[in-house]
């Protein structure tokens, strides 16, 4: 069964409003990860997709002669870098990650993260799962919707609460709205944050900040069981159903004049992944 209830046709869009998109899989900490010499493996592994790595930077908090320091330093997480740039793969001690800020179909972006979770599983041999999960974060802005009123247009006024209404206050005082809501479904859970907002505003660190309006349509869909392993045939149909479920909520948002903007290009079922079946 699935989660979200509109059916909708399956469709691709030529200009979809992506501002991120990520793949996830955690599991038990291994903290040899950390270690250079037994990460060059997986390097080697997945170099000639992600030729470039580089430690994952953070910063810490200590205490010293001259106070509270904010120190740089690494987290232990490697990442991988595509040659194009548009993608980047993450390996934590607890976490494989692959996103992108745009893809061409979301089979490109289950079956990239299938081949690495593959190499990883067979270098690394992981115990239990911990999560698994799918995001896709929508940055929906036009050149002629700067306002509210405007926005009421273009998605369900339900996502604008109080600011759906033209009652309680003007237009142009209504800076921005924003919502979240939680859905869940014996193992499947999925967070729902949307909203309307003003430029400067920003939402995900690897996002940046947009120097318009926009609209937030940030669809994460997970599955927080812990299994005793990870199963590779059980992950890529888990991620079919998250992204059937986000597809159908990012339908049912958009009013028919956004999604013709964004360019409806085709009516297509899931297609089956052959890595998987490997």
């Amino acid at each position: 069964m699935t989660l979200i209830r509109p059916d909708v046709p399956r469709v691709r869009f030529a200009s979809p409003p992506l501002a991120l998109v990520l793949c996830q899989v955690q599991f038990e900490p291994i903290l040899r990860i950390s270690d250079p010499a037994f990460i060059a493996q997986f390097q080697d592994a997945v170099r000639t997709e992600y030729p470039s790595v580089g430690r994952v930077g953070g910063v810490e908090l200590a205490f010293g002669s001259e106070g509270l320091k904010a120190e740089p330093t690494t987290s232990g997480a490697w990442s991988f870098g595509s040659s194009d740039g548009q993608w980047q793969l993450v390996l934590a001690p607890e976490a494989l990650t692959l996103q992108s800020p745009k893809h061409e179909s979301y089979e490109l972006l289950r079956d990239r993260f299938i081949a690495v979770l593959r190499a990883f599983v067979e270098l690394v041999e992981p115990g239990a799962r911990t999560r698994l999960g799918l995001r896709y974060v929508n940055r929906i802005a036009f050149d002629d919707a700067h306002s509210v009123a405007r926005w009421r247009e273009l998605v369900r006024p339900e996502l604008l609460g109080l600011a759906g209404t033209s009652e309680l206050a003007e237009d142009d005082a209504i800076r921005h709205a924003f919502g979240q809501v939680r859905f869940v479904q014996d193992e499947s859970q999925m967070f729902v944050r949307y909203g309307f907002m003003e430029s400067g505003m920003a939402h995900h660190p690897d996002v940046g900040i947009s120097e318009t309006p926009y609209f937030l349509l940030d669809l994460d869909h997970f599955d927080v069981r812990r299994m005793t392993s990870i199963d590779i045939e059980q992950i890529a149909a888990e991620l079919d159903a998250f992204h059937d479920d986000i597809h159908r909520v990012f339908r049912w948002a958009i009013s028919a004049e956004a999604a013709e903007r964004f360019g409806v290009e085709e009516l297509r079922p899931v297609e089956v992944a052959a890595e998987v079946s490997k």
